[in-house]
């Protein structure tokens, strides 16, 4: 429900006219002052309206190819970036494969020096064992030779 229904809008003092239609015109009046707050947008007087705006149309197209350029520049050098970025992770991927062969050949390399190892390991071991027999056979090779001594002395003394 409005507020003037059934009942006849007021009079303005002095004028005749309703409230309404000096709030009407009231606004059209402001309006005619200042048509928006808006840049480029402003006709507070009427003369020249017509060069400013097209000079104002000139700048806006200036400023919009001017951000055209910027924007395929800033592209173009995207897609640098991008070509870029794709070549450095394909050289990652190169060096993460190389590091795994490296890695792999590392652990070959250290599985093979501890075969090696263990093989030198126990020739040593072998090798201690036939040292030691030997020593051991050594004081039994004396005795045996000092029972062939006689015979040789015999032998010498009768030539």
């Amino acid at each position: 429900m409005t507020a003037f229904q059934g009942k006849p809008p007021l009079k303005h003092k002095n004028r005749g006219r309703t409230f309404l239609d000096s709030s009407r015109e009231n606004r059209s009046k402001e309006q005619a002052v200042t048509t928006s707050k808006l840049p480029g947008c402003q006709r507070k007087e009427r003369g020249g309206t017509l060069s400013r705006l097209r000079k104002e149309l000139a700048d806006a197209q200036g400023k919009l190819s001017a951000y055209e350029t910027q924007l395929e520049v800033n592209s173009r050098g995207r897609r640098d970036l991008v070509k870029e970025n794709m070549d450095l992770q394909k050289e990652v991927y190169g060096l993460r494969d190389e590091l795994r062969e490296s890695e792999d050949r590392w652990v070959w390399l250290e599985r093979k020096f501890r075969r090696l190892k263990r093989t030198a390991e126990r020739r040593h071991r072998v090798d201690h064992a036939c040292y030691m027999r030997l020593y051991n056979l050594v004081p039994r090779a004396l005795e045996i030779m000092e029972g062939f001594m006689p015979l040789e002395e015999s032998a010498e003394s009768s030539e």
